[in-house]
């Protein structure tokens, strides 16, 4: 796993927020964005998901329906993750999210977003099938699809592909 400095981070979302501009009028998000600094933690949610460790994130944007932020790896989209939000060494709170884009920005530094999800635990204790869960994600992709979602401009990528992937911690 590539471990990239706070200090680097922060830098990188600095110079996004240069570059950062509002969506058209027809074409607004359903929650305002707020722009947050701080750090997460993200773990994997999923069995069989690309990721069997933690991936370091720096908080960029969050909303009520998601959050944006930079990750030290390449997420792949469709996959659910428990970001993790911490102050000072602590944990303030946690959240699932559903990838929605995840861009290479700099070398080991990829711009993700990310839109909340139910915990899939609560879904279980209210009787929905474990095996059920995990054929989920395709129609949750194909549901979202049809939501508004507003990937970050074009001129943020630095690489589209986004092909490589974090090794296990």
């Amino acid at each position: 796993m590539s471990i990239a400095e706070p200090r680097d981070l922060i830098e990188v979302l600095s110079r996004m927020e240069y570059w950062r501009q509002e969506p058209p009028v027809d074409r607004k998000r359903a929650f305002r964005r707020f722009v947050v600094r701080g750090e997460a933690t993200l773990e994997p949610m999923q069995t069989g998901q690309s990721m069997n460790g933690h991936v370091h994130a720096m908080l960029r944007d969050i909303s009520r329906g998601g959050i944006g932020f930079l990750a030290d790896c390449f997420l792949q989209p469709g996959e659910v993750w428990r970001i993790r939000f911490e102050q000072h060494g602590h944990l303030i709170g946690q959240q699932p999210i559903l990838v929605k884009f995840c861009r290479l920005v700099q070398d080991g530094m990829y711009l993700t977003g990310g839109q909340f999800v139910i915990e899939p635990a609560l879904l279980i204790g209210l009787g929905v099938d474990e095996g059920d869960l995990h054929n989920d994600t395709h129609i949750a992709n194909q549901t979202l699809d049809t939501a508004e979602f507003l990937p970050p401009p074009a001129h943020l990528d630095a690489d589209a592909d986004g092909d490589s992937a974090c090794s296990p911690a």
